[in-house]
């Protein structure tokens, strides 16, 4: 659904390629929301330009999971898919890296570090992936892991404050320090 943010209404409706959508997130340089699909497992591009429509369909690696909320930075879509993330260009539409994070257990949202040019992803596996942003698709692999209470299933990210959080399924939200990259609260 798309809603007009002064009236509150619904302004238009995008049918996408999959049914259990589960997550969304704007790429300013393409003008497009990518939408993430878990029975399908693809990423959706959609045209907030062009009257909402559907510009392309991403089939996701690997194509046995479901993915997670992606996020976008320095000019790519990041897409947790069970132990990988893909890292989509939307210029192009290809996936340009899927490194594996987690061995076991599934990667879930993250979020982003300009100053630090690195990632952190949490995951199900009770566990915080500090994530390097070289390589190819602008992402590398794991350089630290952070152990937490719990699996985690949201991320959000303060970079003036230099905090990032991690609501946890045991209950609470994980506060990480992102110059320290340790949890302080």
């Amino acid at each position: 659904d798309v809603i007009d943010t002064h009236s509150y209404q619904v302004v238009a409706k995008v049918v996408a390629t999959g049914t259990n959508l589960d997550g969304v997130v704007y790429a300013p340089n393409t003008g497009e929301i990518y939408v993430a699909s878990d029975d399908n497992n693809v990423l959706d591009a959609i045209s907030i330009r062009n009257g909402f429509s559907q510009t392309a369909s991403y089939a996701l690696t690997p194509s046995s999971t479901g993915p997670d909320v992606p996020m976008y930075a320095k000019g790519m879509s990041y897409v947790p898919d069970g132990g990988v993330v893909d890292a989509g260009n939307p210029a192009t539409g290809a996936i340009e890296n899927a490194p594996t994070l987690v061995s076991s257990g599934a990667v879930k949202p993250g979020v982003y570090d300009p100053v630090t040019n690195s990632f952190v992803f949490g995951s199900t596996d009770n566990q915080l992936e500090v994530v390097s942003g070289n390589g190819a698709g602008g992402i590398g692999g794991v350089i630290k892991t952070i152990a937490i209470a719990g699996s985690t299933d949201e991320a959000a990210i303060d970079v003036r404050s230099r905090l990032a959080f991690f609501g946890d399924k045991a209950g609470q939200v994980d506060v990480v320090s992102l110059d320290s990259m340790k949890v302080v609260a």
